[in-house]
């Protein structure tokens, strides 16, 4: 999708168990930092902004939402051409 993304995330120690540290917007701050960054870099530009400030976020609590998660996030893609923001000259294939 071309304005924005889907992603699971997982945060897991070494030892295998959940880790409440760092926190997922620990995580996605520095994700959005390092991506804006590689951008600003590519394209000569100092400070241009990429991303919006907030996101959103659903914390996965058992198999049948993880289910249901992973198929809207692949579904996804084939529902852009429904967008409010989609035009023929951002169109991606699938």
């Amino acid at each position: 999708m071309p304005n924005h993304v889907h992603m699971l995330l997982s945060v897991i120690r070494k030892d295998g168990r959940g880790d409440p540290s760092p926190t997922v917007d620990a995580i996605i701050g520095w994700l959005k930092y390092q991506i804006t960054k590689e951008i600003n870099q590519t394209n000569k530009t100092i400070g241009e902004k990429i991303f919006q400030r907030s996101f959103y976020d659903h914390v996965i609590r058992n198999q049948d939402d993880y289910n249901e998660i992973a198929a809207y996030i692949k579904e996804n893609p084939m529902r852009w051409q429904h967008d409010k923001l989609y035009s023929p000259t951002n169109h991606i294939s699938v």
